[in-house]
């Protein structure tokens, strides 16, 4: 029997679970952190983890000599540029191009940035793929490319109307619908197959039966016993059991003489009567 201690003991401790469990507060949004941009470590300048070097040489880029000025590249009309100069043109954004490097020249004029393998300022390509994609950014047309006209004065994507959001207010409880209850199970479907038994093995042919001697008797082979030394030797047959006796043709005898030392090899006959 439990004893009156341990009554109350489990009586405090479902008391305890009881009251836990009535102070744990309803679930709600979690507020987002705030960043503190003042503790942020500042930023080393660009270089590499471990010294490097140019293990190959430079490419060296080709000039046109009388270029078509008057034509327009490619992707100035597989982009549309046209079009979109009318909501941006992206006058005075800085761009950071992370590439080969930048080779400045005057219709491209660059910031020094910074170089992640070689540890310099950026100023320069080795591969003139950076210097291309600059161009397509920033380089200033010439000749009779189309200017870009002025940004509007108007945005063509207004704000949102109403107060900005504060930071750190919980957004507002969502409704948020019961979960559907799932289809009740399908019937059961019972199948019944119905398998004919398997055949019977085949049976073992039977032996085939001696035809039947000509006096109508059926011939047995007689039997021996292997342990028994007198089953083994063959009873020979006189010759005055027999009208007729074959003897062998390697020891001959006389007709009528008979001797047992002599190996000779009788065949037993039978007379029809």
């Amino acid at each position: 029997m439990d004893s009156p201690l341990k009554r109350a003991a489990a009586a405090a401790a479902a008391v305890t679970l009881v009251a836990l469990s009535a102070n744990i507060p309803a679930a709600q949004a979690i507020t987002p952190p705030q960043v503190d941009p003042g503790m942020v470590p500042p930023d080393g300048p660009p270089r590499p983890e471990q010294p490097m070097r140019r293990a190959n040489s430079c490419s060296t880029p080709i000039t046109v000599r009388n270029p078509d000025v008057a034509q327009l590249a490619p992707g100035f009309n597989l982009l549309n540029i046209s079009k979109a100069w009318q909501y941006s043109t992206g006058n005075g954004v800085p761009v950071a191009v992370i590439d080969t490097g930048i080779s400045p020249n005057p219709r491209l004029p660059a910031v020094p940035g910074g170089d992640y393998i070689m540890g310099e300022d950026g100023l320069s390509d080795c591969d003139a793929h950076g210097t291309i994609v600059g161009s397509i950014i920033a380089a200033a047309p010439q000749g009779v490319l189309p200017m870009p006209r002025p940004m509007p004065s108007t945005p063509a994507f207004p704000p949102p109307a109403g107060p900005p959001p504060a930071n750190g207010a919980p957004p507002p409880p969502v409704e948020v619908p019961p979960p559907v209850a799932p289809p009740p199970p399908p019937p059961p479907v019972t199948i019944t197959q119905v398998i004919p038994p398997p055949p019977p093995p085949p049976r073992r042919p039977r032996a085939a039966v001696p035809p039947p001697s000509p006096t109508g008797r059926r011939i047995r082979r007689p039997r021996t016993n292997p342990r028994c030394p007198r089953s083994r030797r063959a009873r020979p047959t006189g010759w005055w059991e027999s009208p007729r006796t074959r003897r062998s043709s390697r020891f001959a005898s006389p007709p009528g003489l008979l001797s047992p030392s002599i190996p000779h090899r009788v065949t037993p006959t039978r007379t029809r009567r």
